[in-house]
């Protein structure tokens, strides 16, 4: 039954647009990066947003242990960066992707797109993976924001 559900709320949740973030950070290992479609405001008052990552994943582990965080809303400039951050295996943190640290440490990837930097501050387990709540120390929105993207359909689609 547990099976069953799980395949219906990931079919269902297929035709449910979610807005594209990408969220970077650097520990000892080096900067690492991921592509999340859980991305939502939480407060404005301290500003927070959240997003949920698999337990499982080791980038995951990392995000949510480091010491400051990067979140880059993606627009339909920065699709190929987005594409390669959520291939395995695809390079990352290049010279085809420039990247300067943020005051926090965290990577700052060289898009067109609203910024936000910030640190975890609560991590909250639930089923198989991990809801992080990041409060924000700084966001950044470029005077000219591109068109917005969103996952769907297990699709990138632009908006107009």
């Amino acid at each position: 039954m547990v099976d069953e559900m799980s395949d219906q709320m990931r079919l269902a949740f297929r035709h449910h647009p979610a807005g594209v973030g990408l969220v970077t950070a650097a520990d000892a290992e080096g900067p690492v990066g991921m592509v999340v479609s859980s991305l939502a405001s939480v407060s404005i008052e301290p500003p927070m947003v959240s997003f949920s990552v698999a337990s499982a994943s080791r980038t995951g582990q990392r995000l949510a242990h480091a010491d400051g965080l990067a979140v880059h809303l993606v627009t339909a400039d920065d699709l190929p960066l987005a594409i390669d951050f959520s291939t395995p295996g695809s390079a990352r943190f290049t010279d085809e992707h420039p990247w300067t640290p943020a005051g926090n440490g965290a990577p700052l990837l060289a898009t067109s797109s609203a910024r936000m930097t910030g640190r975890v501050v609560q991590v909250i387990e639930a089923g198989q993976s991990l809801l992080l709540l990041v409060q924000l120390d700084e966001v950044s929105v470029p005077d000219v924001v591109g068109a917005p993207v969103v996952w769907v359909g297990r699709e990138w689609r632009q908006l107009a």
